[in-house]
């Protein structure tokens, strides 16, 4: 009976790990796009911006 209960509660930690890793996973790829994203729009941004004050500077 322990042993069966043993194999269980691996079996449930690995499936536990497993899931872990997945949501890390999953977490880290959206706040890497996100970073992304607001990186993106801060270079469109700082473009714009240099782009008005070499306007102004002409």
């Amino acid at each position: 009976l322990p042993c069966f209960f043993i194999k269980i509660y691996t079996h449930f930690l690995q499936n536990v790990h497993t899931l872990l890793k997945r949501h890390y996973l999953y977490i880290f790829l959206k706040v890497n796009s996100y970073i992304t994203i607001i990186l993106w729009l801060f270079s469109k941004i700082r473009l714009y911006f240099f782009s008005k004050s070499t306007i102004q500077k002409k």
